[in-house]
């Protein structure tokens, strides 16, 4: 009856034991597999860019600045300083979201001409999240350049530069953010395509 007492106790110490010793590998795998990773796209219109005469624009090549190759979300910390989103990227390349976004809005497999009205060259300078005290801003800046589809030479070139401050701090309302200030040049190039036009 003794040893029958004694045994229990042990049985349960030895239980509790291994059950501890489960614990501890359930928690070390946790942290050796690390935290998750989220990845976003641009948001792209309903519908494209409607016009009774409408243009056919079409993006030829798109450059990003050195810091904006990385897949990571930038954030500008300040003048001289950028940090990176460790679980927050890209799906893809910059260079693919925005020229897909583009190409998408304007559409120019819909139209019945043979070339684009004007292809255009995007140097993208700015696609960071600025940070500050309240909530984040989203900083787009491009360069572009309105190519002569006969022979790709610069018939203009203008600068597009939007500061845009997202609703909240979440991520996925900054990256929506981001999707509005793309729209916004949009719409601004698609006019200035027009004037240029205009002047022929």
């Amino acid at each position: 009856m003794t040893l029958s007492f004694l045994y229990k106790p042990l049985f349960l110490m030895k239980k509790q034991f291994f059950l501890g010793y489960l614990c501890i590998l359930f928690s070390l795998s946790s942290c050796i597999s690390g935290p998750s990773l989220h990845y976003y796209t641009l948001e792209n219109p309903i519908k494209p860019l409607e016009n009774t005469t409408p243009l056919c624009l079409q993006v030829s090549s798109i450059r990003l600045a050195e810091s904006l190759k990385r897949k990571e979300i930038m954030v500008r910390k300040n003048s001289v300083q950028v940090e990176y989103y460790s679980v927050h990227l890209w799906a893809s390349s910059l260079e693919e979201l925005i020229s897909n976004k583009i190409n998408q809005t304007f559409l120019c497999h819909h139209s019945e001409k043979m070339t684009p009205d004007y292809y255009l060259h995007i140097d993208v300078l700015n696609f960071e999240e600025i940070e500050t005290s309240t909530v984040p801003v989203a900083n787009v800046k491009f360069i572009v350049q309105f190519l002569n589809p006969v022979n790709m030479e610069v018939l203009a070139q203008k600068i597009y530069s939007i500061e845009k401050q997202s609703p909240n701090k979440g991520v996925p309302e900054l990256v929506k953010t981001f999707s509005s200030c793309v729209d916004e040049v949009i719409y601004k190039i698609y006019t200035d395509a027009k004037n240029l036009k205009a002047l022929k």
